[in-house]
C-alpha cells in the first residue's frame, strides 16, 4: 500500500514543453531556456538562423564523415517532470533533411528520436525508437520495452512515406505507458498522416517503470557516410491532452504554425 500511494504522489501535474531556439546567437551551442536545457544540446547542436519552421532560428545538427554520432550531434530532452504508468506523452519536432542529404547508415538505419525508459532506480529498461530506414528512407519504429521487442521492421513492414529533402516535416509520437499488454498505445504521425499505431503491448516494463526523458538524433550506426547537417525546429513535449484532433479522432499537437524555410 504504502509503495503504490508513494507511486501516486510522483506523478505531477500537467505540462507542456516548447524548444522553439529562438533566442540564441546564431552558431552558438543549443542550450538554455528555448534550447535543450543547460547542458541538453551535444556539441555539434547550433542555433541556426539559415532556415526556420517558424520564427527566425531552429538548432543546426552536423554529423562528421565517420561519427557514429552519440554525444556529438542531437541532444537530449529532459521533460519537466517524469511520466509513470497510465500518463501519456505526446512529442512533436520538425525537422529539415537538406536536397543533398545521404541517409545511409548500417541495420535499421539512424535515429531521429527514442524515448528511454528507466527503472525506479533510474537503470535503462528499454526504450521507444524511431528511426530512419537506410534503404527507404521511411520511419522504423521500435519497442524494446519489455524485453520482448516488436518493431515496425518486420519483413515487409515500414511507416508511412520518404521522410522529404528539402522541405521541413513534422514527425509525432504519442505513448500511453502501461505495464499490461493492451494498455499500452505507441502512434506515429508524418504531418496529418498516422503512419503507425500499436495498441496491444506494454510500454512499460514495470508499473514502477518511468520516463524522463528523450534522445534527439545521436546514433548513427556505422558512421555518416559524409560530413552534414540536419534542422530541428519547434520540439514539443507534453503529458496535457492536445485539443487538436486526427481524421479518426486521436488527440495530437500538429498542425503548428510555421511556413518553413
Amino acid at each position: 500500500m504504502l509503495t503504490w500511494l508513494m507511486l501516486l504522489l510522483a506523478v505531477g501535474s500537467g505540462w507542456t514543453d516548447h524548444r522553439s531556439f529562438e533566442n540564441g546567437r546564431d552558431g552558438a551551442v543549443a542550450v538554455g531556456p528555448t534550447g535543450l536545457g543547460k547542458r541538453g544540446a551535444f556539441p555539434a547542436t547550433t542555433f541556426s538562423a539559415k532556415r526556420a519552421y517558424s520564427g527566425r532560428q531552429s538548432a543546426r545538427a552536423t554529423i562528421e564523415r565517420g561519427s557514429r554520432g552519440l554525444g556529438k550531434w542531437g541532444g537530449v530532452l529532459t521533460f519537466p517532470e517524469p511520466l509513470h504508468e497510465n500518463e501519456t506523452l505526446w512529442m512533436l519536432l520538425h525537422v529539415y533533411l537538406p536536397d543533398d542529404f545521404d541517409w545511409r547508415a548500417e541495420g535499421r538505419g539512424w535515429r531521429l528520436v527514442q524515448v528511454v525508459t528507466l527503472s525506479a532506480s533510474r537503470e535503462v529498461e528499454g526504450a521507444i525508437d524511431i528511426s530512419i530506414d537506410p534503404q527507404t528512407r521511411r520511419l522504423n519504429v521500435d519497442n524494446s520495452v519489455t524485453g520482448a521487442s516488436f518493431s515496425s521492421t518486420d519483413p515487409g513492414r515500414r511507416c508511412g512515406i520518404p521522410v522529404p529533402l528539402g522541405k521541413w516535416q513534422a514527425v509525432e509520437v504519442q505513448v500511453r505507458w502501461a505495464a499490461q499488454h493492451g494498455r499500452g498505445v505507441v502512434r506515429v504521425w508524418q504531418d496529418e498522416r498516422m503512419v503507425y499505431e500499436e495498441t496491444s503491448r506494454a510500454t512499460l516494463k514495470t508499473p514502477f517503470s518511468h520516463v524522463r526523458f528523450a534522445y534527439l538524433l545521436g546514433k548513427w550506426p556505422g558512421g555518416a557516410p559524409r560530413s552534414q547537417s540536419i534542422w530541428l525546429d519547434d520540439v514539443v513535449a507534453t503529458n496535457q491532452t492536445p485539443d487538436q484532433r486526427d481524421r479518426r479522432g486521436n488527440p495530437r499537437l500538429w498542425p503548428r504554425e510555421g511556413k518553413g524555410r
